[in-house]
């Protein structure tokens, strides 16, 4: 479910691992050795990891990471974009509501607003009184 807690939720775990500061991926790693490195870290658990030699532990660990932050990202991005989605429909469906509710009103205004324009121009055109003539056109509401 996206909601503004589980975005939060979402960045607030992206900020801890970039405070990590984790060394920076090499270029030439190719994407399937990295998402291989990083399946499997995810396979084991504390006790087994950290019994493996230090270089292949934090090999593992930094591809884990980079995964786990580049899915992080793309699901925080997933969420707000379904989030605004959401909203989006929302202010439509309220702003119908609204139309259809106060359309006879709205369309009222608008004849009055008609009349009076009418009025304005005429006795503009007539050399009248154009205060007096939209006193005598448009009724008083």
């Amino acid at each position: 479910m996206a909601s503004p807690k589980s975005i939060k939720q979402l960045v607030e775990r992206l900020l801890f691992l970039r405070e990590l500061s984790l060394p920076v991926l090499p270029v030439t790693l190719h994407q399937n050795r990295v998402l291989q490195l990083a399946h499997k870290c995810s396979k084991y658990q504390a006790q087994p990891l950290l019994n493996l030699p230090r270089d292949r532990r934090h090999a593992l660990l930094v591809t884990y990471l980079f995964e786990l932050s580049q899915d992080l990202t793309d699901q925080a991005l997933d969420q707000f974009d379904r989030l605004l989605g959401d909203l989006l429909r929302k202010g439509e469906r309220r702003q119908e509501k609204h139309l259809k509710i106060n359309s006879r009103q709205m369309n009222s205004h608008l004849a009055i607003f008609t009349k009076a324009a009418e009025a304005f121009l005429l006795a503009r055109t007539e050399g009248n009184d154009p205060v007096q003539a939209l006193l005598d056109k448009v009724p008083e509401v």
